[in-house]
């Protein structure tokens, strides 16, 4: 797991589609960045972004000390017609964050 500290890459996340092989992970491409919120493993992207889900694998990446970036697998999606917003989950339960939502 990736260990967090303040620095705002921590907080905020590429998002690439990728393809697993042998060596790891493989770059297809870069789609969007989104946020972590709360401290559960919860991220808010554009619905656009989420719609370029489909068939492929789907991480969000985080800086991984001197080795570079490790992506971690997206679970589930979920977008709101209305708003070009959309609510992920991004795995493991380990995550914290210092962005709120509230009313």
């Amino acid at each position: 797991m990736i260990k967090q500290s303040d620095a705002i890459r921590d907080y905020v996340f590429p998002i690439a589609n990728v393809a697993r092989n042998a060596n790891g992970l493989a770059f297809i491409r870069f789609l969007g960045t989104g946020f972590l919120i709360g401290n559960r493993g919860f991220g808010l992207i554009a619905a656009h972004v989420a719609q370029d889900f489909d068939g492929e694998t789907v991480v969000a990446m985080f800086a991984s000390g001197s080795s570079g970036w490790e992506g971690i697998p997206i679970t589930h999606s979920e977008t709101y017609a209305h708003e070009d917003v959309a609510v992920v989950k991004v795995e493991g339960d380990s995550w914290k964050s210092f962005f709120r939502l509230s009313n």
